[in-house]
């Protein structure tokens, strides 16, 4: 069952896998996985995440734009084997 909600950010093997799933899936993020993912735990970020199974399927952060009148999606990745399950369209 798929479950989507806040991300929790206390949680130290969601936050491993949300790392783990930027360097699986996009190259830009070969290195600086794990700063990406501290980035998005900031303060003023939201953090969003799809669960299946207990396990980490995708997440995306929310950034404050425009003086808080827009939210930036960034970054936002489903893994691959969840994919075609409508997970990002959730996570938006």
């Amino acid at each position: 069952m798929l479950k989507v909600g806040v991300f929790n950010k206390s949680n130290k093997k969601q936050i491993k896998k949300a790392g783990l799933l930027l360097k699986q899936n996009f190259a830009c993020y070969e290195n600086d996985y794990y700063k990406e993912v501290i980035e998005c735990m900031a303060d003023e970020m939201i953090m969003v995440s799809a669960v299946m199974d207990d396990e980490l399927a995708g997440w995306t952060g929310a950034r404050p734009q425009y003086d808080g009148n827009v939210w930036e999606l960034h970054p936002m990745v489903v893994d691959e084997k969840y994919r075609g399950r409508g997970i990002g369209r959730k996570l938006v």
